[in-house]
């Protein structure tokens, strides 16, 4: 789908046949645009078959009957056929990488009163159908710290080797304790890096046992916002064989914990919360993150509901040093070395307005 700003061109494809969709802006009212819609779709007319077999290969549409058509008559051409047709787009405002809309009903009469909300495909319970766009730049995701985590679903992340096999063998080595572990901790919280073994065990020197230790997942934020007060957020993950793009649900249930509901796809069910564990609402695993900041790690925990998305976040990092030395700063002592010129000063002020009070010869 490409979007500019007069016309939407969405291009599908069935079996080997393309339908391609313009829509043209008409009329704007706040989010709703009146749009005519024209539909062109192609199919195989041959030159060199007979009558009987054109009709019986229009009927029959599936895609091995058309490989057969194409190699028995390799000098075929394209035929169209399109109409007009009138819709109504309702665009959010992009955010991020992302535009939330929705589709009205298709009419064939031009005027604004297709944009009647009562003529929009939504039901009683809806949500907006989600864009997204296909080289999107990371944005900071909405949650950040170091947490471990349980995950509980028909499809739980497995542990892997990003990239295939690697360049050298990893060594081998006793590792009684791992943790599954989740972690937002660059500097701008725009990866969310996931290790579901990572050793944590030590040596009798007290050092990390594992010290080449792989990360199995890099997921990269693309947008987040609220709806139906559930937070939703996209990430990016070019090594899915699923879906490069998931959705998920998630939500904060206490001052240490994040529920997390990954959903099969690239778009999230209307159904789907952040308690969704099953294929039936359109989730695949969930995930309960616990807060585990280690000392050293510099890696605080951080949420936002995406109750506004269009608000600029404040990227600023500000850094508090501390020191143990018991000497006063350069500011506090001159503080200290005012404090009784300014004492004397305001007994001076004190004794002129008495004496100028009873005439007196005035003496400081």
């Amino acid at each position: 789908m490409v979007i500019n700003s007069t016309h939407i061109t969405e291009t599908m494809w069935r079996g080997y046949a393309a339908k391609t969709t313009t829509y043209t802006c008409l009329e704007q009212r706040g989010n709703r645009y009146l749009m005519a819609k024209q539909s062109v779709e192609g199919w195989l007319v041959m030159d060199n078959v007979k009558e009987e077999e054109r009709g019986r290969l229009s009927e029959d549409t599936s895609p091995s009957m058309k490989t057969s058509v194409i190699l028995l008559a390799p000098s075929c051409q394209i035929s169209h056929h399109s109409q007009t047709e009138y819709v109504c787009w309702e665009l959010v405002p992009r955010h991020h990488n992302i535009v939330r809309y929705r589709v009205s009903w298709a009419l064939i009469y031009q005027d604004f009163q297709v944009c009647d909300y009562a003529n929009f495909r939504s039901g009683r319970e809806w949500k907006y159908d989600t864009l997204i766009a296909d080289s999107p730049a990371p944005v900071s995701c909405p949650f950040g710290g170091r947490f471990m985590f349980q995950q509980e679903g028909g499809s739980p992340l497995q542990p892997r080797i990003v990239g295939g096999i690697t360049t050298s063998p990893l060594d081998s080595y006793h590792c009684p304790t791992r943790r599954t572990v989740m972690s937002v901790c660059d500097r701008e919280r725009r990866l969310i890096e996931i290790d579901l073994d990572l050793c944590v065990s030590l040596n009798k020197d007290g050092h990390p046992v594992d010290f080449n230790s792989v990360i199995d997942y890099r997921l990269q934020c693309v947008g987040f916002w609220q709806e139906n007060l559930l937070s939703y957020l996209v990430t990016h993950d070019p090594s899915d064989s699923v879906s490069r793009f998931r959705c998920w649900v998630y939500q904060r249930v206490s001052d240490t914990q994040i529920r997390l509901s990954q959903s099969v796809g690239a778009a999230c069910g209307l159904r789907q919360t952040f308690m969704s564990s099953n294929f039936t609402e359109s989730a695949s695993v969930a995930l309960t993150l616990t807060l585990n900041e280690r000392l050293y790690d510099y890696c605080p925990m951080f949420y936002d509901n995406g109750k506004n998305p269009w608000q600029e976040q404040d990227r600023a990092l500000t850094i508090f040093t501390f020191t143990d030395c018991a000497c006063p700063s350069s500011f506090a002592s001159k503080v200290i070395l005012l404090v009784p010129v300014l004492v004397l000063f305001g007994r001076c002020v004190i004794y002129l307005i008495s004496t100028l009070e009873h005439g007196d010869e005035l003496t400081c």
